[in-house]
């Protein structure tokens, strides 16, 4: 009988690498698809000779001093301000080719943008105006990092949020309850988790007021008319609440559970579905001696020797986005112009990934529910388009990923292509014959004598072709899929 990995392996406390697990490629490589989009293979050796714990640091402080992406000239344009609406779509295609071009060249913060899009979810159809979405992605750049009580606060002032959730229709003669219920549900406790409908009842007076926009699509504001200034009761505490009241008073009595539900929905994503419920409880624990500031919490879980344990590395499945933009990455492809952007976008919206635009309120689910009969045939498909578009653009650039994921020369076709293989896919193919398959694929068409005589090597003219044949043929593996 195969042996079952316990994927509950290994600690909270920093992974020390020794002779018996060292730190090596396929560690490095873990740990920037899972805090990033993998690396093109010339990088790799660049984080061999720092420490683990040296390697974190430098990602969360170089992503927590990060400038602000710049808002364009027209972020404060309201209705009258849009010429028609082929005018605003296109707008919000450039808000959408910001969010991917940041994700890929930001490592962190810009997958920490789409994890918290996912989290504190709109939907663009519904507020109507790409105005409303950078000030919404602004929030999760400034605070993705930083102080989650205050992305929590700002979030749900946020006019995307006021207008998807109905808080804009929360006023004193009639409360809407709908964001007060997904405060609890979706964002802070978790579903059925310490509160009641009272609580929610209560929480939406609280919340009453912000109901005045002056202009279509303006910014919504406070309207002290609008809010209920009675008396509440909240988590069983009774008085004059207000918006900054109900903050206080929800991290004050539900801290346990914040930090229980929050450390779960980040180590799921960071990790995987199954909780570690030993490291929960540390990573729970952390976050609340740190006065709700995130980027301590993901250096004791990226540090971990549980983030680095073998049973861990290649058992995430990719979003849409991961996929796509691993395999860019990887070969190392620029994607900042706008119809490359655009052929990310639109090859993750037909995976059912459409950012500005989660399924619903609770967000794409992960994991499992990216793939099926209709979208792994699409997924094969993608990747060979992409593949065509980088020959297009530059052949070469398969040849020289061949020469680095190997680095160096080789008249040996089995050496170079079980060496992609085993870059692409995180634990390798564990069948012999399913190497030697890859190999024949990547031999192609060149005379069988071309190699036995050693004329063949990487600087043939064939290569680039070879490679990208070879990519196309990893690509339909299960394992590629995987993080």
């Amino acid at each position: 009988m195969a042996k079952v990995l316990d994927c509950f392996t290994g600690s909270i406390t920093p992974f020390v690498p020794s002779s018996s697990n060292p730190w090596d490629k396929k560690k490095v490589q873990h740990l920037f698809r899972r805090v990033g989009y993998d690396l093109p293979p010339n990088e790799i050796n660049n984080y061999l000779s720092l420490t683990p714990s040296e390697i974190v640091d430098q990602i969360i402080d170089e992503a927590l001093a990060l400038p602000l992406t710049p808002f364009p000239a027209w972020v404060n344009w309201v209705y009258e301000d849009f010429p028609d609406n082929a005018n605003r779509e296109f707008k919000f295609t450039t808000v959408r080719r910001g969010m991917v071009n940041n994700a890929y060249s930001q490592t962190l913060r810009g997958r920490l943008v789409i994890f918290w899009h996912n989290h504190f979810v709109t939907q663009k159809t519904t507020y109507g105006t790409p105005v409303f979405s950078l000030k919404y992605l602004r929030l999760f750049e400034k605070y993705g990092l930083k102080d989650f009580k205050k992305l929590v606060y700002e979030i749900g002032i946020d006019d995307a949020m006021l207008t998807y959730l109905n808080g804009r229709q929360n006023v004193k003669a009639a409360p809407n309850e709908n964001y007060a219920r997904e405060l609890f549900e979706l964002f802070t406790l978790g579903e059925k988790q310490g509160y009641s409908q009272e609580d929610i009842e209560e929480a939406a007076r609280a919340l009453t007021g912000y109901s005045s926009q002056d202009e279509v699509w303006g910014p919504i504001s406070f309207n002290p008319d609008d809010h209920d200034d009675g008396v509440k009761t909240i988590f069983g505490k009774t008085g004059n609440w207000t918006y900054d009241d109900l903050i206080d008073i929800l991290f004050e009595e539900k801290a346990y559970t914040i930090s229980l539900f929050i450390c779960h929905k980040l180590y799921q994503y960071f990790i995987g579905p199954i909780v570690d419920k030993d490291i929960l409880h540390e990573l729970r624990i952390t976050f609340i001696a740190n006065n709700w500031q995130i980027s301590p919490v993901l250096k004791q879980l990226f540090k971990s020797e549980h983030f680095f344990s073998e049973a861990n590395i290649g058992t995430k499945i990719k979003s849409p986005v991961d996929v796509l933009l691993s395999f860019c990455k990887t070969l190392n492809f620029d994607i900042n112009t706008p119809d490359r952007l655009d052929t990310i976008i639109v090859f993750a919206e037909n995976l059912d990934q459409w950012l500005l635009q989660p399924v619903d309120v609770a967000g794409w689910q992960m994991d499992r529910t990216w793939v099926d009969t209709k979208t792994m045939p699409l997924r094969w498909k993608a990747i060979s388009h992409l593949s065509d578009i980088i020959n297009e653009y530059d052949p070469e650039l398969f040849r020289t990923f061949a020469m680095n994921v190997l680095g160096m020369n080789t008249s040996d076709p089995y050496l170079i292509s079980s060496a992609i293989v085993d870059h692409f896919l995180p634990n390798g193919l564990q069948n012999p014959q399913d190497y030697d398959i890859a190999n024949i694929i990547f031999k192609g068409d060149v005379p069988q004598n071309y190699y036995d005589d050693g004329i063949w090597d990487l600087d043939w003219g064939t290569l680039p072709l070879q490679v990208m044949d070879l990519i196309k043929h990893i690509s339909k593996i299960p394992e590629f899929q995987l993080s």
